[in-house]
């Protein structure tokens, strides 16, 4: 082999290492390009309030429609650190870049309370990820309660000198204490009930007027109702007198039908 074609060989070596060369750093930052990539989002959120709250003496219903006093957050995978946070009313109105990744969005308003009646609190969220794509990401808050209210009949204060519903739930019931719907009372209680639902206990308490019977005056009826957050359930109570017996009739009302009438005469007044 003269010197010529030596040299020719040593050339076509050399351009064959760079070939390779080139191709595994193309690889290797095509992979980076992807681990290491960015994305953009832009934000959606909505929010409903379906058990039906009222503007009261202590809650306002349009404060919780506002979409501009939500705190929007979007959180690392671990779901606590936040990376960017600001009010819905502050949202930038251009597309946000994240590094490639999962997170979660996050909105809410309010305070959460194991019970409350001056407000609540709404929020909601939802996981995504990016990997260098552009995307809407969207999230839809409720409120984290129940509410629970008692509607009198106006005739409960021919019969019972006195009458209430006590409310009981689990989260009530580990801080050892329940709330009282009085008989004077209108704004509805919001109560902390399991995001799965639990059965929610009202024991209705009422003390019968000395013209109405004789012996024990005082007697209480249990009434049990499946209730999950942002669901609402009312208790409507009348007197029921017939026959010298006195009794009441309790209606269940979820707003949007009522349960059937149960007439209840206490055990102690038969």
């Amino acid at each position: 082999m003269n010197k010529l074609e030596k040299m020719r060989l040593f050339l076509a070596s050399c351009m064959m290492g760079m070939a390779v060369s080139i191709v595994s750093c193309s690889s290797e930052n095509g992979e980076n390009d992807i681990l290491d990539g960015k994305g953009t989002i832009r934000l959606g959120m909505s929010t409903g309030v379906d058990f039906g709250v009222t503007t009261t003496r202590s809650v306002n219903l349009a404060d919780y429609q506002d979409k501009n006093n939500y705190t929007v957050q979007i959180l690392k995978s671990d779901g606590t650190t936040p990376v960017h946070e600001f009010t819905y009313a502050d949202m930038p109105s251009i597309p946000l870049e994240l590094d490639n990744g999962t997170y979660t969005l996050k909105a809410f308003y309010g305070t959460e309370k194991v019970s409350s009646r001056n407000g609540f609190r709404v929020e909601g969220a939802a996981t995504f990820s990016v990997q260098s794509n552009e995307q809407t990401v969207s999230v839809a808050c409720a409120p984290t309660c129940a509410k629970v209210s008692v509607d009198f009949d106006g005739a409960m204060g021919t019969y019972f000198s006195d009458y209430s519903v006590i409310f009981e739930t689990e989260a009530l019931a580990e801080i050892e204490t329940s709330v009282t719907w009085a008989k004077a009372d209108t704004d509805p209680w919001y109560l902390k009930v399991n995001k799965a639902g639990e059965v929610v206990k009202a024991t209705i308490r009422f003390t019968r007027k000395a013209e109405y019977g004789t012996g024990i005056s005082s007697a209480s009826v249990e009434k049990t109702y499946a209730l999950a957050p942002n669901k609402a359930w009312t208790l409507k109570i009348a007197p029921s007198y017939e026959s010298g017996k006195l009794g009441v009739a309790v209606t269940i009302d979820e707003t949007t039908n009522d349960h059937d009438v149960d007439i209840i005469v206490p055990s102690e007044w038969i």
